[in-house]
C-alpha cells in the first residue's frame, strides 16, 4: 500500500489531483485486482478525479459488480464508441447512474471525421435505447467539466 501512494504522490508535474487507469487485458483478473489497489489508494489519500478507460474493451469487460466498486470509490468511468456494447452500457447507467460515466470517442476528435461520426452515432443509441438529454449531458459534459477543473 505504502508503495501504491508513493507512485500515486510522485509526479514530476506536481501534486496529483487525479488517478488515470487504462487496462489492456484481464489474464486471471490480475489487472481488476491492480486497478482496485490503486483506485482504493486514491480514495484513501482523498482524490477526487479518478478515471477508468476501457472498461468495456473485448479483452476486459469489467463486471458490474467492480463498475460499482469503482463508483463507491468516486471513480468515472469510461464508455467508447469504438468499444460499444449498448445492452451492457445501458444496464451500468441503469443500475449505477450516469454521474459515474464519460462519454469519449477513443479515436481523436477533431479532424477524424470517422471519431466524429462515430461518437454522434453512439450519442444517438443511447438517446434511442432510453437514457434522457439530461442524462446525456451529465456524461457529455457535467462529468468531463468536473474532471478537468483545476
Amino acid at each position: 500500500r505504502r508503495q501504491r501512494q508513493m507512485c500515486i504522490r510522485d509526479s514530476r508535474y506536481g501534486p496529483a489531483d487525479g488517478l488515470l487507469f487504462t487496462p489492456r487485458r484481464i489474464p486471471d483478473e490480475a489487472p481488476y485486482r491492480e486497478a482496485l489497489a490503486l483506485f482504493e489508494a486514491g480514495h484513501d489519500m482523498g482524490l477526487k478525479k479518478m478515471i477508468a478507460t476501457h472498461i468495456e474493451w473485448r479483452t476486459i469487460m469489467a463486471p458490474l459488480a467492480l463498475q460499482q466498486r469503482f463508483a463507491e470509490l468516486g471513480v468515472k468511468m469510461e464508455k467508447s464508441f469504438y468499444e460499444f456494447n449498448l445492452a451492457r452500457a445501458m444496464r451500468s447507467f441503469e443500475v449505477l447512474g450516469p454521474e459515474n460515466f464519460i462519454f469519449s470517442s477513443d479515436q481523436g476528435m477533431f479532424p477524424n471525421l470517422r471519431a466524429k461520426r462515430g461518437f454522434a452515432c453512439m450519442v444517438q443509441e443511447y438517446l434511442n435505447a432510453g437514457i434522457t438529454p439530461e442524462q446525456a449531458r451529465i456524461m457529455l459534459h457535467d462529468n468531463q467539466q468536473f474532471l478537468m477543473e483545476g
